[in-house]
């Protein structure tokens, strides 16, 4: 979020009020910032409004807050957006992100998702979840079920298996579901995420863009795309991500997303009926960087593969 600049054309009156609060005077700031919105509608006026309801956070007044960032966040620009996504905050840390996003919908307009993610990023872990998993409802999306696991939601969508798991590989391979297809997203095993620093924060971000590169891809399949080399490039980003990981919830989450899009990978091989020596040594390194608990399952699959299709072309 980029910071607020002071208007220069609010000239010293402002800038003695933005100093009076910088230096932690408060109910001076406020009584400035007031005389400033007592001249009268100026250009500027959405900047004072965040400035003053700044001043009464700091007071303890968060309802007179709160009122004047609804007025700044009907406004236009960079402003706007400062005023809502602080808004947001506050009513998430009263209500609840999912409440929250909710009722200041109509407020945001078309910025409205871009607050959803700004409270999922900000948020606490367990509320973060439960917008996802609220969005993910409305949008029907794999990836935002997968951002929700790694904030370890306990409450998965009935079709997120078929969906999300085998529902790619059934459509284009038949009676070959896959092995995802049997695997069944245990919420309750994955750890209570109660930490959010910069790198669990990084974590999450990229396993969310693999999480939608999930989706897109499924799509493409759908679409008759059966190239299996993008499933295999999801892998690799999957482990990738694992680099990134500071809590062994979010390495296992990694882990798991790589497995299954390797399983999507292989699924798509055999329906080739082929693999080059190119292909099979990438599949090679995958399965080597594999937890191990995910490993053996994927060793058989291959080898299942190329006894059926008489090996390495």
């Amino acid at each position: 979020m980029l910071p607020l600049v002071r208007p220069r054309a609010g000239g010293e009156a402002l800038e003695l009020a933005d100093l009076a609060l910088s230096r932690g005077d408060a109910f001076d700031a406020a009584a400035q910032y007031r005389a400033v919105l007592a001249t009268g509608a100026q250009p500027y006026a959405p900047y004072v409004q965040i400035q003053l309801a700044r001043a009464y956070l700091a007071l303890g007044d968060g309802a007179r807050a709160q009122a004047l960032l609804r007025e700044a966040a009907s406004a236009s620009g960079q402003e706007a957006w400062t005023a809502l996504s602080r808004l947001g905050e506050l009513r998430a840390a009263e209500v609840g992100a999912v409440v929250a996003a909710d009722e200041l919908r109509d407020l945001a307009g078309p910025s409205a998702e871009d607050l959803e993610a700004h409270l999922i990023d900000r948020g606490a872990p367990d509320e973060a979840a439960r917008l996802l998993v609220v969005i993910a409802a409305r949008t029907h999306s794999c990836g935002y079920v997968m951002q929700a696991l790694a904030f370890g939601t306990r409450v998965v969508p009935s079709w997120f298996d078929g969906k999300c798991l085998a529902t790619a590989p059934t459509a284009v391979v038949g009676a070959a579901a896959g092995a995802a297809s049997h695997a069944r997203v245990d919420g309750a095993a994955m750890v209570a995420r109660n930490v959010r620093t910069d790198g669990v924060n990084a974590f999450l971000r990229r396993f969310g863009a693999a999480a939608a590169t999930w989706d897109a891809l499924a799509a493409s399949v759908l679409a008759g795309d059966v190239a299996p080399e993008p499933w295999l490039a999801l892998a690799e980003e999957y482990l990738a991500t694992a680099s990134l990981a500071v809590l062994e919830a979010h390495t296992e989450d990694a882990h798991f997303g790589a497995s299954h899009a390797l399983d999507v990978g292989l699924a798509l091989l055999e329906r080739a009926g082929r693999i080059d020596a190119a292909q099979l040594a990438r599949v090679h390194v995958l399965i080597k960087q594999l937890d191990p608990s995910y490993r053996a399952a994927a060793v058989a699959k291959l080898l299942q593969f190329l006894r059926r299709s008489r090996g390495v072309r």
